[in-house]
């Protein structure tokens, strides 16, 4: 799912893409966000959290990133601007970890 639009910042992208990802946790889906990372160290060098990551720092993985792992227990986020490069490495680290792969990946 993409949760776009064509004005930046400040037009709910985020909190609906928490919407979404909470209720396909609740109903017992695995469940990926993508998201760019504006600013922040990972947005050129890419970087994943699981569920078990401790909170990170916003400077770190983004703002977005960061409220979305506070809010969405249970969530996996890649955060880079090669989205590909992000969920390749989320596939990998979730079927390691899990044994199954994502029943749900938000585009934020």
């Amino acid at each position: 799912v993409g949760v776009g639009n064509l004005q930046a910042g400040g037009t709910g992208k985020t909190p609906l893409t928490i919407r979404i990802a909470r209720d396909a946790i609740a109903g017992g889906s695995q469940v990926a966000v993508l998201t760019r990372g504006y600013r922040s160290y990972w947005e050129t060098r890419g970087g994943v959290l699981s569920p078990e990551d401790p909170l990170p720092s916003p400077d770190l993985c983004g703002d977005e990133a960061a409220l979305i792992r506070d809010r969405v227990p249970g969530v996996w986020i890649g955060v880079g601007a090669d989205r590909v490069a992000q969920f390749e490495k989320l596939q990998s680290s979730a079927a390691l970890r899990t044994g199954r792969g994502f029943d749900l990946v938000i585009l934020d």
